[in-house]
């Protein structure tokens, strides 16, 4: 049984969360955050069944099969951080379905996007905040188009708001885990950093055959030419060990 399902805009439908969290601090909010049939973020609100909910979150099987189009599932943590207990790793594994944690007490969200996951096509997403942008079409490219599996299940997939702080967590993970080319050649399967209007980085994965792929805010993701505009745009190239 559903308690709240609210259809809202993009930007906004965490904040959502946030309230439902807040409401209930002295037990973890449960729900499912989905697409409805014009490709709209949705939230549902979901009884939790746990026993125990204080300290875990349990919704029924048969709710998996009557929600159509889910992208994800959230719950919160009324005390400590954000970051994925063992079960909530566990259960995100077996369901092949990221989870969106929240952390009523620090006030701060967790994305954890499991091993098993399948990424859906690259082209033709709608923007979601955290789940569909430009930050996981990186991982998402490298599995199906390159076959890359490394675990980047250690990393919060949640974008700050505050766009300085995104780019600083972004150049560290891809220092982490890239190599940065500095002669200015760029290859099929390279992380293409672009200026953008705004102050947090635009990120492009280059298909060859001058095309790449990127997801611009509140729009859809698309396979794009990379034009003389865009190549002018680029700050930095990122190359994956196996191609370097």
């Amino acid at each position: 049984m559903t308690l709240n399902s609210i259809n809202i805009q993009s930007e906004d439908y965490y904040n959502k969360i946030i309230e439902f969290a807040e409401e209930n601090r002295d037990e973890e909010v449960c729900g499912f955050v989905y697409l409805d049939r014009l490709l709209n973020p949705c939230v549902s609100r979901e009884i939790n069944q746990s026993n125990d909910r204080k300290n875990s979150f349990s919704i029924s099987p048969g709710r998996f099969i009557e929600q159509k189009n889910i992208i994800g599932v959230y719950h919160s943590h009324p005390y400590g951080g954000p970051e994925p207990s063992e079960m909530d790793k566990a259960n995100s594994e077996e369901m092949q379905i990221p989870f969106l944690i929240y952390s009523v007490e620090e006030k701060d969200f967790w994305l954890y996007y499991p091993d098993s996951y399948e990424p859906v096509k690259l082209a033709g997403r709608p923007f979601v905040r955290g789940f569909y942008q430009c930050f996981c079409l990186i991982k998402d490219y490298l599995k199906t188009e390159a076959g890359i599996t490394d675990d980047y299940s250690e990393y919060n997939y949640w974008p700050d708001l505050v766009g300085a702080n995104a780019n600083k967590y972004l150049i560290k993970l891809l220092h982490n885990r890239f190599t940065r080319i500095r002669d200015k050649s760029i290859k099929k399967h390279d992380i293409l950093i672009f200026d953008a209007k705004d102050v947090t980085y635009h990120v492009g994965m280059y298909a060859g055959f001058n095309r790449f792929y990127h997801h611009a805010s509140f729009k859809l993701s698309d396979l794009d030419d990379f034009n003389e505009k865009w190549q002018r745009r680029v700050k930095y190239v990122f190359r994956h060990s196996s191609f370097v």
